[in-house]
């Protein structure tokens, strides 16, 4: 392949929509576009989370960058399948049409339920002759299928199908960890050769914050924070049922973030009278602030889930220098770089009294504090770090060589 001239990137959300993967992406955009004559993002208008931006500002706010965004008006998403599908089909359509008429040297597409999206992204790159990056932030549709969203046999039967040639057509698949590449090659017979490399999230650099931060922790408290999306993946009701049996009134647990679930929690925490502070989403920048003022990050996943995901979060703790108490199993790929970098702990999500009995030995002897923190930013630094996950992305796009 020759010199790498124009690439698209194509994503549901994109900044300055209130999501990690938009923030991502947009850093990654701003990256490739440093070294690529014309960065193409095929996107929504912002709706995450309530997030309102006047056209006029946004208008500005893409104006700002080196990139070319298209949005699209999209059908506002819930959990019922329909307008999902109708979005999916539609990007597709618009991703197929653009790539036939600017020839692109390389599409990359996210997964994003349906599927049906990076499906088209690959049938377009085929045509054009263009190589095609699928970006695994997730597998779907195993974990659709895994959180009980996806329960009709046919629309699974289906979207396995898409995706399994959808991943046959990337070079490469990209995904977080060794686990999700292994469930994607159990969809296939032993003998397909897939291309995969391994990169982990980019550490997300916020450069639409205001960087006005009001909030403030409680300094007196042992502090325990959570940071993201409050929903179906993270099984944080086992968190507060864990905090129901911590005795003391010092130990504070801090929820911060928006989802489905947070309204189901703030109930449960009344009902449990826990001590815990929810604090609504803010910026990123603002956000890891006050992780530097907390004494542990908290990584919950429910269980199964490490085979299709890797928490981000992980690496904002560990840039802070915030130990972890990641709540997974111990053959997930974070747990054993936990353990073996000694940067935090690890205990079944269901295991509410060892994880109580855990939080109330690191309060009451804070010893251990010191050397985890500098072991955070050493893993950090080894292995998650922008220059070391900027580099693989570089290598990927100018000069992959299937294996």
């Amino acid at each position: 392949m020759g010199k790498v001239k124009k690439i698209l990137i194509v994503h549901r959300y994109f900044s300055p929509d209130k999501s990690s993967c938009s923030e991502i992406l947009y850093n990654l955009a701003r990256f490739l576009s440093s070294r690529i004559d014309e960065v193409d993002i095929v996107t929504s208008y912002p709706q995450r989370y309530q997030f309102k931006i006047s056209r006029e500002k946004l208008k500005l706010f893409d104006g700002n960058t080196n990139l070319n965004i298209h949005r699209l008006t999209l059908i506002k998403e819930s959990y019922s399948g329909l307008p999902r599908i109708f979005n999916a089909f539609f990007m597709g359509a618009v991703v197929t049409l653009k790539s036939i008429f600017k020839k692109y040297d390389i599409v990359i597409c996210t997964t994003t339920p349906p599927v049906v999206t990076a499906f088209f992204s690959a049938i377009a790159s085929k045509i054009i002759g263009s190589r095609f990056i699928y970006y695994c932030m997730d597998i779907n549709p195993e974990i659709g299928i895994l959180t009980g969203i996806l329960s009709n046999p046919i629309v699974v039967k289906t979207m396995f199908l898409l995706d399994k040639w959808t991943c046959s057509q990337a070079s490469p698949v990209i995904v977080h960890s060794e686990s999700m590449k292994q469930s994607i090659i159990k969809r296939f017979s032993s003998k397909k050769k897939l291309n995969f490399t391994i990169i982990n999230s980019l550490t997300i650099k916020d450069f639409n914050s205001e960087n006005n931060l009001s909030k403030k922790l409680n300094p007196s408290t042992f502090k325990i924070i959570y940071a993201g999306n409050i929903g179906r993946f993270q099984g944080l009701e086992n968190v507060l049922r864990a905090f129901s049996l911590i005795k003391s009134s010092d130990v504070e647990l801090i929820l911060l973030g928006d989802g489905i679930l947070k309204s189901k929690l703030l109930k449960l925490s009344k009902k449990l009278n826990t001590n815990v502070t929810f604090i609504n989403q803010i910026d990123h920048q603002s956000a890891k602030e006050l992780i530097r003022e907390a004494d542990i990050g908290l990584v919950p996943l429910s269980e199964n889930l490490y085979k299709y995901a890797y928490p981000s979060k992980t690496m904002t703790y560990l840039e802070q220098g915030v130990p972890i108490i990641a709540l997974i199993e111990k053959e997930s790929d974070l747990a054993k770089i936990i353990n073996s970098k000694k940067c935090g702990f690890v205990v079944s999500l269901k295991e509410h009294k060892k994880l109580a009995n855990l939080i109330e030995k690191l309060y009451s002897d804070q010893s251990w504090k010191k050397s985890y923190k500098k072991a955070a930013i050493n893993a950090y630094n080894e292995n998650f770090s922008p220059e070391i996950i900027l580099q693989k992305w570089s290598d990927v796009i100018l000069n992959y060589r299937c294996k």
